[in-house]
């Protein structure tokens, strides 16, 4: 049994602050770029999904690809700060696929995370990143992308990963995204 760090907003013992004026059409370039949708409000636990990730802030949650499990975000999701985190050039770096290559350099001293991370303009993104440390306080998120503000998700058992990246693959193949 996983023992899961989960923190209400509350408790949080900072409170994050990130740009409030969205430039235009940021919303709707994620989107594009990355074959993002806004949250399906007939999906209760999509919805609730929402709620969870802006009660530690933002202002918007997309879904799309590389979109982890709901409901295993909802039961096993842990927040991270952005702040901390320590960042990693990678050559070509390519969303999901530049994480999984990471943890797959060194897994066990990393361990992968699905989820989604926080741009500096409050809008939550369907990500993965990597976690360095075994569940201490001395956990730090290693991020190969660019740095975000907060991250929100659940850790993927080692046997997992291989399955998540071929997920990611059939998507993109389907059209669920151009980037990845």
């Amino acid at each position: 049994m996983r023992t899961v760090r989960y923190l209400k907003a509350e408790q949080l013992p900072e409170k994050t602050v990130w740009n409030l004026e969205i430039p235009k059409n940021h919303v709707q370039n994620l989107c594009d770029k990355y074959s993002l949708t806004r949250i399906d409000t007939n999906s209760n636990e999509e919805v609730e999904l929402q709620k969870r990730l802006l009660s530690f802030g933002g202002c918007e949650v997309l879904m799309g690809l590389g979109q982890p499990d709901t409901e295993r975000c909802l039961s096993e999701g842990e927040y991270w700060y952005g702040k901390s985190a320590q960042c990693v050039n990678m050559k070509d770096p390519k969303p999901f696929f530049s994480a999984i290559d990471f943890y797959k350099w060194e897994p066990q001293r990393y361990q992968l995370i699905a989820g989604y991370a926080m741009d500096e303009f409050g809008v939550w993104i369907p990500h993965a990143w990597t976690l360095r440390g075994l569940k201490t306080k001395e956990d730090r998120v290693t991020e190969v992308l660019r740095p975000m503000v907060g991250y929100f998700g659940y850790i993927l058992l080692p046997e997992e990963v291989e399955k998540y990246r071929k997920q990611i693959l059939i998507n993109k193949r389907n059209g669920a995204g151009v980037n990845a």
